[in-house]
């Protein structure tokens, strides 16, 4: 039953009266009268669309906006079961939309058996009697009849207008129908010895639901699973009971009480769904209820609202009289805010008098009061009559009033018939309701001087009037009494008396997005989330508690996280725009009840969170006849909000998941509509909005299942991200495209399109993971097999490059020398010279890392430098990734200055700086600064490291680039510890060093273990800092770097001198060790700085000749560099003085 329609035999009910119901005494009257039967007063008038009940001078419905002089679209159909006008359209066509509903289907069990014992004018009585039954239930709780199935009838609950209860309004519906059939039984048994038997089955789901109209009938049509399953779970059902679903269970569960039946495999349904039997209502009437049975949620944000309120309550308990009205949007927390009042309050000392109006019942004169005063005295139904009025007429005489003229006033408002009880004071209607309001007043106010009370009414938006009146007699009745009265209310409402110097009106704000994070992490349990799931709730929550807390319990009981030991870790990718089902109807209520501006909202949630109204008017102009009303009524509802004065005017929606709703609601062909229509009105008509945001006609395109156009914005909004340096939004853009393009079929003329996308994104995955990405390696792995298909060898040299330096920073040298040779070939069989920049630069680089051959190094970079024209060559950083001019120019600031000319390295440094900022590339300027201030370690000066390392890690933070930050991280720690003002100096570096690795880079790893273990010989933990240098040592030789082996050694070999002197033979097997190597790279700034160790310790050896001869030869062979402190300690050393160790 996918798709349930009319049954060929359903009809409405055309002689079933509509009723109203009096505000003042809550006395149903048929829909011709005027004046209440019971007390004289004025009726209202029952809406034809919705079925809402108006006051009688209402021109339009509260609940639908139609006006209610208009007659209920469809022939012979009451108020309570006509469709919404705005369906009303030419014979056969639609207007569909997604809606989440709960269905409730009743069916009568035995009908065939009853046809053949009854005669047919009997049996209709029977059925009919039947039918109004569940249609009175229905009309109760504000349900839409759909259509009769046989002797079942389908009753939706979300449709045509949402209630943010719909599940519960279901199942009361549910609990009614049940209560009037046992009542029907009670005359038809032993009048026409017939027992009616009903099963009723209910479950929750998303529909298509659309208004079939045809020979002047409407017809709604549900598309969908969700009425189905209802009709299979009331086969499970026993006689006369109900049967709900786990999903609409899970909305009502604090409200029900209900046997868990488990598993069951239904008819037509492939897995199995939980069912549950439902008993009764909890008793639960209230959201402080319903949390109490649920648990206490954490209160998070609202501390200083709390200690306030407790302060209320202290002077309250003087007998100081206060209140509060707490405001604020949905979910924004008030009831959780009463709920912790509440727990502060001592039961033995005083009392909480709590009650909650509600939206079925803002016609019913003081409605949260009688529920509260049946719920205080326990006068609820399964009680005996007499009984229930004895424990009425003791609450009244324990508060003083008299039992004999207050009974007749309260008994009517609480369903109690007074029997054979005197019948009171004979009162005219207005002088009745004046007398009702004193009792109730003086009963509350009785319990409030007798000892301390909190009262609680909450959702005073929905309150009747009397009820209003009630609470402004009791704020403004004269002390002493202790009485502390907490409301709450939604910013439209605006309360009818003053403030004066008791009360006080607060506004919740929303939480900040760290209180967030905090209620977050509550929820679950205190286990932190993954930060890509915190960050998508506090995108899509805009700091509403209730909505953290529903998407966090939705994504903890999805699959979307792994539970690891007591670590959350996300599984798969969020999907866009899920919802929560327990706030699914909230949101949809609040559509709704925009009525005709509604279709506006759906076209501004195609539009996006922010949406201009002259892109709005281009595109939905059949939506509404007057955009701008439409638009002002969008934001009186408070959805959306008008951003700054400017023109055009700009709205953005409030709530990221009111727009996930609106769009929601729109079927996907009319999404993918709305989406092309949006996208070719920007190319065609805002030119300046398609210039400067490609990703927005990107994603309409790609909405609308136009992929070429889309791919073609997808790129040119990648290539505006990287040229604003902004480098997650360029990845996110080039994978959109690629994604688009794998979806579609092969196709030669592809080929070239995915070559683009593989190049740009791998440049931009450099910057972000690092060089050595798992998915660098892929991406550039298959740019290079495209490049190869094609014959293209102008792209080829990009691929190569990349797969080049992914190889290189892995320590794969074989392969980065064999790639770096492949680029070298390509050169010269090309003669192009601007891949022989790169080429040289690359070779370059190639020689220092991968062969440790510095003077090859230098000749290359220096070529590459004398190559590069910043002018010639400004688009190589975007192509390549990086700046070849500073790529090349780092490397020879390091080359120059292991070869011993450290004047030459350091006036380099200016230079580097100035190519970087003059080339404006922000990778590139992240790269200068990264190796500036691994310069400045080299160098031993921490003063200029601490000072680079600062404005590094800024930066880097700032443009998202972590692998230059991680350098800023360990050599600023190193920093700070030279200048004594770094104790966790270690600590810092070695979670610097751990995340390094787990960007899967070898290289540097065995020089970044030195500044480990020279931070640990500073400490003077001479054992941890060898550990630390052996360490360096097994990288150094497993990954093949022999450049920085030479320093190693040296300081393997100080430190073991510094331990202890029975070292001294393997110390200065390490320390010529070292010297030998370094002669042998030609690194003499390491071959100095060991000849000094080596020196020293022959001086205090006594081997003066020949420490002075290693000095003397190793200080000849510098022409510079004479004021650097390896030369002075060289020099005091020959003079008979006493050189420190190089170290800062």
């Amino acid at each position: 039953m996918p798709g349930i329609g009319p049954h060929p035999a359903a009809g409405p009910l055309t002689d079933l009266p509509a009723l109203m119901r009096c505000s003042s005494c809550g006395t149903e009257a048929p829909d011709h009268a005027a004046f209440c039967a019971a007390c004289g007063g004025l009726l209202g008038r029952a809406c034809a669309g919705c079925g809402f009940l108006n006051p009688a001078a209402a021109r339009f419905c509260a609940g639908c906006g139609l006006r209610l002089e208009q007659p209920a679209a469809g022939a012979g159909q009451t108020a309570a079961f006509a469709g919404p006008p705005s369906v009303t359209r030419a014979p056969g066509s639609t207007r569909a939309e997604r809606r989440q509903l709960t269905v409730l289907f009743a069916d009568l069990m035995e009908s065939t058996a009853l046809s053949e014992r009854l005669d047919p004018e009997v049996l209709r009585r029977v059925l009919r009697a039947y039918q109004e039954a569940c249609v009175e239930e229905m009309r109760r709780w504000e349900g839409y009849l759909a259509q009769y199935l046989g002797d079942g009838v389908l009753i939706f609950f979300g449709y045509p207008v949402a209630h943010e209860d719909g599940a519960r309004r279901a199942v009361r519906t549910a609990l009614g129908i049940l209560s009037r059939l046992e009542a029907l039984n009670r005359v038809f048994k032993p009048e026409l010895e017939v027992e009616l038997g009903v099963r009723i089955g209910l479950h929750t789901g998303t529909v298509v639901v659309e208004h079939l109209v045809g020979d002047g009938l409407q017809t709604p049509m549900a598309t969908g699973e969700t009425p189905n399953i209802a009709a299979r779970a009331q086969a499970v059902a026993e006689r006369n009971t109900a049967v709900l679903t786990a999903d609409t269970y899970r909305l009502v569960a604090p409200f029900v009480r209900c046997a868990d039946l488990g598993p069951y495999t239904l008819k037509g349904l492939a897995r199995p769904l939980r069912l549950y039997r439902l008993l009764g209502e909890s008793g639960a009437t209230a959201r402080m209820d319903a949390a109490a049975a649920g648990g206490p949620t954490p209160l998070v944000g609202r501390q200083s609202e709390l200690a306030r309120l407790v302060e209320l309550w202290l002077e309250a308990q003087e007998g100081r009289p206060r209140w509060v009205l707490l405001a604020g949007e949905p979910g924004i927390g008030k009831s959780r805010l009463v709920e912790s009042i509440v727990r502060n309050v001592d039961p033995g000392d005083a009392r909480v008098l709590d009650c909650q109006c509600s939206s079925y019942r803002q016609n019913s004169a003081f409605a949260p009061i009688t529920e509260l005063i049946v719920r205080r005295l326990g006068l609820a139904d399964p009680e005996p009559l007499e009984t229930r009025l004895v424990r009425l007429e003791a609450g009244l005489a324990e508060h003083g009033l008299p039992v004999t003229e207050t009974v007749p006033l309260l008994a009517p408002l609480l369903d109690l018939p007074l029997g054979d009880r005197p019948p009171g004071l004979d009162l005219t209607p207005p002088r009745r309701r004046q007398k009702t309001l004193e009792v109730l007043t003086t009963w509350l106010l009785a319990a409030a001087r007798q000892q301390s009370v909190l009262f609680v009414v909450e959702d005073l938006h929905w309150a009747d009037p009397s009820t209003l009146e009630l609470l402004g007699l009791i704020l403004q009745a004269p002390g002493p009494h202790r009485l502390l009265t907490v409301l709450t209310c939604r910013p439209e409402f605006q309360p009818p008396w003053p403030a004066g110097d008791r009360g006080c009106v607060w506004t919740l704000s929303r939480l900040a997005d760290e209180e967030v994070m905090r209620l977050v992490t509550e929820v679950a349990g205190g286990r932190p989330l993954p930060l890509a799931v915190m960050r998508e709730i506090i995108q899509r929550t805009d700091g509403v508690p209730l909505f953290v807390e529903e998407l966090t319990k939705m994504i903890l009981e999805s699959d979307l996280v792994d539970q690891v030991g007591g670590e959350v870790r996300l599984a798969r990718a969020l999907p866009r725009q899920a919802i929560p089902a327990t706030i699914q109807d909230s949101l949809m209520a609040r559509l709704d009840r925009l009525g005709s501006a509604k279709p506006l909202a759906q076209w501004g949630a195609v539009l996006g969170r922010v949406f201009r109204q002259d892109l709005l008017e281009a595109v939905a102009g059949s939506a509404s006849s007057d955009i701008p009303r439409d638009l002002g009524r969008l934001v009186a509802a408070g959805l959306v909000a008008r951003t700054g004065a400017g023109t055009p005017a700009t709205y953005v929606f409030k709530h990221a998941l009111v727009q996930d709703a609106a769009y929601q609601s729109l079927l996907k062909a009319t999404r993918r509509e709305h989406h092309r229509r949006a996208g070719e009105a920007l190319e065609r008509r805002f030119p300046d909005v398609a210039a400067t945001q490609p990703e927005l006609l990107a994603h309409h395109f790609t909405e609308a299942g136009e992929t070429l156009p889309a791919l073609t914005h997808w790129y040119r909004a990648g290539e505006a991200a990287l040229a604003r340096s902004a480098n997650q939004e360029a990845a996110s853009h080039f994978r959109r495209g690629l994604e688009l393009l794998t979806g579609l079929p092969a196709a030669p003329e592809l080929v070239p399109l995915e070559l683009k996308y593989q190049l740009a994104l791998g440049n931009v995955m450099l910057a972000l993971q690092g060089y050595a990405a798992p998915e660098v390696g892929r991406t550039f792995g298959r740019a290079r097999e495209l490049c190869l298909q094609l014959g293209a060898l102008p792209q080829l040299g990009p691929a190569v490059y990349g797969l080049w330096a992914y190889s290189i920073v892995r320590c794969e040298y074989d392969n980065s020398t064999a790639l770096a040779g492949q680029l070298a070939k390509m050169t010269r069989e090309a003669r192009d010279p601007e891949l022989e920049l790169e080429a040289e630069a690359v070779a370059g680089i190639n020689c220092f890392w991968a062969q440790a051959d510095l003077p090859r190094a230098r000749q290359h970079l220096e070529r590459a430098i004398a190559l590069y024209d910043r002018d010639r060559h400004h688009a190589h950083a975007l192509v390549y990734g990086q700046d070849p001019g500073v790529i090349a120019t780092a490397h020879l600031v390091w080359t120059l200055f292991i070869q011993g000319y450290p004047e030459q390295a350091m006036a380099r440094v200016a230079d580097l700086r100035q190519r970087a900022r003059a080339r404006g590339h922000a990778y590139s300027i992240g790269y200068a600064l990264a190796w500036e201030n691994t310069l400045w370690f080299l160098a031993r000066r921490s003063q200029a490291a601490l000072r680079v390392s600062a404005e590094a890690d800024q930066f880097c933070a700032e443009h998202g680039f972590p692998l230059w930050q991680i350098v800023a991280a360990y050599v600023g720690a190193w920093a700070r510890a030279v200048r004594g003002g770094n104790p966790g100096a270690a600590n810092e570096i070695r979670q610097a060093l751990a995340a390094w690795q787990a960007t899967g880079a070898m290289v540097s790893q065995a020089y970044q273990a030195s500044v480990l273990a020279e931070v640990y010989r500073l400490q003077g933990d001479v054992n941890t800092g060898l550990r630390a240098i052996d360490e360096a040592l097994t990288l150094s030789r497993s990954c093949g770097d022999r450049w920085y082996r030479p320093e190693l050694l040296r300081m393997r070999g100080d430190l073991l001198l510094a331990q202890s002197a029975g070292h001294a033979e393997v110390a200065e097997q390490c320390l010529q060790e070292s010297l030998d190597l370094a002669r042998a790279l030609g690194a003499r700034l390491w071959e100095l700085r060991t000849a000094v160790s080596l020196g020293r310790w022959w001086l205090q050896q006594g081997r003066d000749d020949q420490a002075r001869c290693l000095l003397k030869g190793t200080c000849a062979a510098f022409t510079e560099g004479f004021a650097e402190p390896e030369f002075e300690a060289a020099s005091r050393l020959l003079a008979g003085a006493v050189a420190p160790p190089i170290a800062s």
